[in-house]
């Protein structure tokens, strides 16, 4: 038996919720600021998955956030919006993962990656 997208779209927000929690840990306890910007990306892809989810839509298998936010803007225009929160936290699903590629960040680019993400979970919020 298929689960109800209310149930699935809660599991999905319930995972960012945790990512929230762990990044906001992270960066009060000053931690790594590369994974804070990590775990920002995937509290925002999972947010975004989340609406898909609630639209009764598959999500893509996708750190996309780009793309998206573009499939989640087709039922809802206005969250075209977070474009640029979108764009931002993309860049931190390869840059913070694999060895050779590793960019280091500070501090202060985890608090706005956080932010960013926190952004995007607000204005999901306002759709479902």
């Amino acid at each position: 038996m298929r689960k109800r997208p209310i149930n699935l779209t809660q599991e999905w927000l319930s995972r960012a919720d945790d990512d929230e929690m762990a990044a906001d840990i992270l960066l009060k306890e000053q931690g790594p600021p590369t994974s804070i910007c990590f775990i920002a990306q995937q509290m925002g892809e999972k947010y975004l998955k989340a609406f898909l989810v609630f639209k009764e839509q598959e999500p893509p298998k996708t750190h996309d956030l780009i793309a998206l936010l573009e499939k989640c803007a087709l039922y809802e225009p206005k969250l075209a919006m977070l474009k640029d929160e979108a764009a931002l936290l993309t860049e931190y699903v390869v840059d913070t993962r694999y060895p050779g590629n590793v960019k280091e960040y500070s501090s202060d680019e985890a608090q706005f990656a956080l932010s960013a993400a926190k952004h995007i979970k607000k204005v999901i919020a306002e759709h479902l």
